[in-house]
């Protein structure tokens, strides 16, 4: 069961305009349950903060580079972590190497 932690702020109702054009921007695809990352170098593990990320939802890893294309095989999401606001987390673990390696992300919520 997903727990929502996220409220609108005050007054969210106040401009309808506002919230129209969030609505046309969902509708065209944008929304900030995506970002990137650069995997730590030299470690297996790299730890990625979003505030929306929640411990049922589904994440998405995508390479951006020709390094991270290479070891998407070995590079997954290993652990969701759920707790203030601004503490929610995700780790994703990988092969430990010093070249950068740079991954898009998408969060879908469940």
């Amino acid at each position: 069961m997903t727990h929502f932690t996220n409220r609108p702020p005050a007054g969210w109702d106040a401009n309808p305009d506002l919230n129209a054009l969030a609505i046309h921007a969902l509708f065209d695809g944008r929304t900030d349950a995506n970002g990137s990352f650069t995997c730590t170098l030299s470690q297996t593990t790299t730890t990625v903060s979003n505030r929306i990320v929640n411990v049922d939802d589904i994440i998405f890893l995508v390479p951006l580079d020709a390094n991270a294309a290479s070891e998407v095989a070995t590079t997954y999401v290993a652990r969701v972590t759920q707790g203030d606001a601004d503490a929610n987390q995700f780790t994703v673990t990988h092969a430990s190497n010093g070249t950068t390696r740079t991954f898009g992300y998408h969060i879908l919520g469940n």
